[in-house]
Parts: C-alpha cells; sequence; structure tokens
C-alpha cells in the first residue's frame, strides 16, 4: 500500500485557523474524542478526558495568575497529571515551566527566579519550595480535574507568543533558559508528522525528565497529530522492564538516549522481535 501524500493531520493544517498549540489540541479532541491520548500504568485518557482536565486547570489558572506574570511552573514529577497541566496553562494563554521535583531545592528556585514565575502547579501536599516568598500555590490532581471541566476564557495568541521554557544542563556553565514560540513547536510537529509519516495509529513513549527539552517530541507529536502518548519514568524501572514495556505498549515511535539504547540492546534476547515499532531515535552521543 502506498503512502497518501497527506497524512490527516497535514490535510488539518491545510485548513487550520489555530496558530497556537492549545487550539491546534481543541481541533484534534474535537475530530476524536474518544481516540486514546495518554497513557500512564493503569491510567488511560482518551482526547475526550485530557481536554476536560486540561480546561479545568487552564480556568484554574486564569483564575490564580497575575497577567503581568505570563510564566507558570509546574512542579510535578512525569505523569499524565503534568501533561494535563502543560496543555492547561498554555489553553489559560500562559507560559509553562516544566520542574522536575527531584532537582536540587536550590536549582529549582534559581530556575523559579530566571523565569519570573509567580504561580507553582503542583501535587496536593507538595512539600517543596514552601518558603519561596510571594509564590503563589495552584495545587491539582487528576481524578478532581477530569471530572470537573471547566470553561476558560479564550486568549488571544500569535505564533509569536513563547509557549515554554526550558533550562539547558549547564554543561558549559550556568544553565541558561531557552524560550520556545507556538510557531516552532506547531513547525517541528509538522515536519515531524510529514517526515516520519505520523498518523492516529502511532504510540509515542516519553521517557524523560518533564524538564528535559526533549518532552516536547513526543507530546506535542502524538497529541497534535491525534496519536497517543504513553509515560515511563526510567528512574523507577529496570532496562529490561523497558524491554517488556514497549512490547506490551505497543510502541511505535521510540525516543531514547544512546546510553539507554546501549543498554537496552544487552537485554534483548536472540530471535526477540518488536513487531510494532516502526523507528527509533536516538541522539545526543555517538551510537557504535
Amino acid at each position: 500500500m502506498g503512502l497518501s501524500p497527506y497524512t490527516d493531520f497535514e490535510r488539518l493544517q491545510l485548513k487550520s485557523t489555530q496558530y497556537d498549540l492549545g487550539g491546534r489540541f481543541a481541533e484534534i479532541v474535537a475530530r476524536q474524542p474518544q481516540r486514546p491520548a495518554l497513557g500512564e500504568g493503569e491510567t488511560q485518557l482518551a482526547y475526550a478526558d485530557l481536554d476536560r482536565a486540561s480546561l479545568a486547570v487552564a480556568e484554574r489558572v486564569q483564575g490564580a495568575a497575575h497577567e503581568s506574570h505570563p510564566v507558570v511552573a509546574v512542579l510535578m514529577p512525569l505523569g499524565a497529571l503534568h501533561v494535563a497541566a502543560v496543555l492547561g496553562i498554555l489553553r489559560a494563554g500562559g507560559v509553562y515551566l516544566s520542574m522536575d521535583p527531584s532537582y536540587p531545592a536550590a536549582r529549582l528556585r534559581t530556575m523559579l527566579q530566571v523565569s519570573g514565575a509567580r504561580l507553582v502547579l503542583c501535587r496536593p501536599g507538595e512539600p517543596m519550595l514552601q518558603d519561596e516568598v510571594g509564590l503563589g500555590r495552584l495545587e491539582v490532581e487528576l481524578a478532581s480535574l477530569l471530572q470537573a471541566g471547566g470553561r476558560p476564557k479564550q486568549p488571544a495568541l500569535s505564533p509569536e507568543n513563547f509557549a515554554c521554557l526550558y533550562f539547558t544542563s549547564g554543561s558549559t556553565g550556568e544553565p541558561k533558559a531557552v524560550a520556545h514560540t507556538h510557531r516552532n513547536i506547531l513547525f517541528d510537529v509538522g515536519r515531524q508528522t510529514r517526515d516520519l509519516h505520523v498518523t492516529p495509529e502511532d504510540r509515542f513513549d516519553l521517557l524523560f525528565s518533564p524538564s528535559f527539552s526533549a518532552f516536547l517530541s513526543p507530546v506535542f507529536g502524538a497529541l497534535l497529530s491525534g496519536a497517543s502518548v504513553h509515560l515511563l519514568d526510567l528512574r523507577a524501572h529496570s532496562v529490561s522492564a523497558l524491554r517488556d514495556w514497549l512490547l506490551r505498549e505497543r510502541i511505535s515511535i521510540s525516543t531514547m538516549s544512546v546510553s539507554t539504547f546501549r543498554r537496552l540492546a544487552g537485554t534483548i534476547p536472540a530471535g526477540l522481535r518488536f513487531p510494532r515499532l516502526r523507528l527509533l531515535s536516538v541522539g545526543a552521543e555517538p551510537l557504535l
């Protein structure tokens, strides 16, 4: 069977009037509300579920954030709640800063100070950063978000508006904040969709810390093309568990570091096949 010159998402791009990430996500939801969007262990969310949760976040953020401080931090481990929070901030018209709670408190405070964020989304009872002066806290949990929904104000956004901030690793000195616009991310997703022939049948994995900019490609590559993204925190699982998880979750597009790939390859017995895995993206160092 030959490949169509355009995927469904490309056709949507050609006629879309939405040039922000939240608006583009809403278009995908409207087309396929009951298709799988996100998986994390026992948590399986359809597009309609993730839509409801993110709208609830957006409404709460608009009620708590101050317009002069559009950056909203997300202090949560990798998980479905983190993805819903990110989408909610974008749909509220804000700029998100993903923060991994496993990072040292001093680094988290530096990220807040550099970004200018004055509001942090976190899980109930999150102990870190409670003593930060002038920092607002908005506690959210997935179960209540899925029940609540929301009707946030529709922000007026242009493609040049910032969508998120990510910090470099600091390997050449102090970590630096890098801002990404809606245009940049949409362009990259569109390129990925075309080059990799992404369809709603694809299943992406997400194995990275949410504070790492590699978070962008699988999350938006999946959710803005009608595919699904599946989350696994490698810090809590062995590499052999990753091997079994890739098979069980029927991952078709996987992104991992070279070091993870090397370790994974060492656990694969002769003759084992991954029938659904069609693309493997590795980077950051030479692959021998």
